[in-house]
């Protein structure tokens, strides 16, 4: 029997160039994932999450538009601030905080970050050397006895 009524469509779970582009370009502006998956004519969470695994260039892409929008999070909560009024202030406040923390989330320069923390250039992560585990501990250990020599120091 053949059936005569269209199937009801479902979210779209295949990937297309035009859909990844439209998800990314939002997550650069500052939007959160799951908004905008609630959007009509999105995939669901599960699909993205795929996609990221399956693509290197859509993962590198996400990753990327995660950055760009934890910048656009951060300037939102400046612009929050410097529209704030006496009346509003705690609440202005409030708001540019949480911006400031999520955007702390998606890229760490904008976190609470304790002053003696090991980074490599540009706070980047600390370089792989082709160095044995225990000399990279050992270079670790030094490094961090450093760190409490100048500490101590500084208290006196």
């Amino acid at each position: 029997m053949s059936r005569t009524t269209p199937r009801n469509q479902g979210r779209p779970s295949g990937y297309s160039p035009k859909l990844a582009r439209e998800i990314l370009d939002r997550l650069a502006s500052g939007e959160m994932l799951m908004g905008i998956l609630r959007r009509k004519g999105m995939p669901g969470r599960a699909s993205v999450y795929r996609w990221m695994k399956d693509r290197p260039d859509f993962r590198d892409n996400y990753a990327r538009a995660r950055e760009i929008g934890a910048h656009a999070l951060a300037e939102e909560g400046l612009a929050i601030l410097d529209a704030s009024t006496p009346e509003r202030a705690h609440m202005d406040n409030s708001r540019a905080n949480y911006r400031r923390w999520l955007a702390g989330k998606l890229k760490a320069r904008y976190g609470n970050r304790p002053a003696g923390e090991l980074d490599g250039t540009n706070d980047g992560p600390v370089a792989a050397s082709g160095q044995g585990r225990g000399t990279r501990f050992a270079a670790v250990r030094d490094r961090i006895e450093q760190i409490r020599k100048k500490m101590q120091e500084e208290e006196e």
